[in-house]
């Protein structure tokens, strides 16, 4: 028992709390709550993993309730389930760093799901932070010299930051079928381009390092919505478009350099402006991210994914042209395009020193 994760379920309608006591049963060890007041109380007097939240209660409502979670305990994983979802109060949880968000009535397959990768969140993060504790004591500039882990096994001594990574992406990627290999490959072509565009060594090792990251905030994301075959409801994409948020909030105790998070946040921007997370338009988007964006984009396209299978080379090249001034910037389409009908694509990656 001592091993399971402690799930407080926090719900005044006692059907769905039951419901999800029993859901959550086998897996987790699980408490619950009919209201906010008792909830706030029982995380003071007893440590909890993950917190499911219904928003509208008596007495605290929900939001009320999310923002005193944070006050006592700001590592709990919340998980907003609630029959009230909007927009803005999806946006408003967002805010105040809830995990994910779920619609009653829900999918009991679903709620595990969610628990278990916001446990696998709650997990990694601790981990990265012990990382960084132990690595402060020995290294003052972590965003600028070689990084030693050494912590638990988890990658060998002397390993560099990129080793780490690749061991920590590839770990993750792991699970999902659809992804497995999709960092590693965005992360070689987007080298290659740089490499191409004449950038420098140390611009090239930030955008290699940042492309290989780009997708980690999608741990938090609900796997139903990166599975859905179909459309994506305006919650579920206001969901979705939150993963490069997220992969920052996530990498922060890796004390990345500035330019390196900003690849990462920005790689969904559009040139036109109409991207996320801030609509950031033409040259405001830093080159990096650009970069990755292109090349992350032509390995979707070149990937089965659940709602489509891949687009062949020759097609992807045709929607590369076809988005270029818009979704791409005009002058790297020309220029990746070379890096794919390049040989050396091909070829054993570069090592980055």
């Amino acid at each position: 028992m001592g091993d399971k994760a402690t799930v407080l379920v926090v719900d005044d309608e006692v059907g769905s709390r039951e419901s999800l006591r029993f859901t959550l049963k086998p897996s987790f060890d699980v408490y619950t709550s009919e209201d906010g007041q008792q909830a706030l109380t029982f995380i003071q007097q007893k440590p909890v993993d993950i917190i499911t939240l219904d928003l509208k209660m008596p007495g605290i409502p929900g939001i009320e309730v999310l923002k005193e979670i944070r006050k006592v305990d700001p590592d709990i994983q919340v998980i907003i389930i609630t029959a009230y979802a909007t927009v803005e109060s999806c946006l408003e949880a967002i805010r105040w760093g809830v995990f994910n968000y779920i619609t009653k009535p829900f999918d009991p397959t679903d709620v595990i799901s969610t628990v278990q990768k916001s446990i696998e969140k709650r997990r990694l993060t601790k981990k990265l932070r012990a990382l960084i504790q132990k690595m402060a004591t020995t290294e003052p500039h972590l965003d600028r010299r070689i990084m030693q882990f050494a912590q638990d096994g988890f990658v060998k001594n002397g390993s560099s930051q990129m080793d780490f990574v690749r061991v920590l992406v590839a770990t993750i990627e792991r699970r999902d079928p659809y992804t497995w290999g999709h960092s590693q490959r965005v992360s070689e072509q987007s080298f290659l381009l740089a490499e191409r565009l004449h950038l420098s060594g140390d611009e090239m090792t930030q955008i290699q390092l940042a492309a290989y990251l780009h997708d980690i905030g999608k741990i938090g994301i609900n796997d139903s919505y990166i599975y859905k075959r179909g459309k994506l409801t305006d919650l579920e994409w206001t969901m979705m478009k939150k993963h490069p948020e997220m992969a920052v909030e996530l990498l922060e105790p890796l004390a990345l350099s500035p330019s390196t998070i900003s690849i990462i946040r920005h790689h969904h921007e559009r040139f036109n402006g109409k991207g996320y997370p801030d609509g950031l338009r033409g040259k405001e988007i830093p080159l990096g991210a650009r970069i990755v964006g292109t090349c992350d984009s032509y390995d979707a396209m070149t990937s089965d994914r659940p709602y489509r299978k891949a687009l062949s080379k020759s097609e992807s090249i045709s929607e590369l042209k076809r988005c270029s001034g818009s979704q791409f910037d005009p002058e790297i389409i020309p220029v990746f395009i070379e890096v794919l009908e390049d040989d050396r694509q091909n070829v054993k990656m570069h090592s980055v020193q």
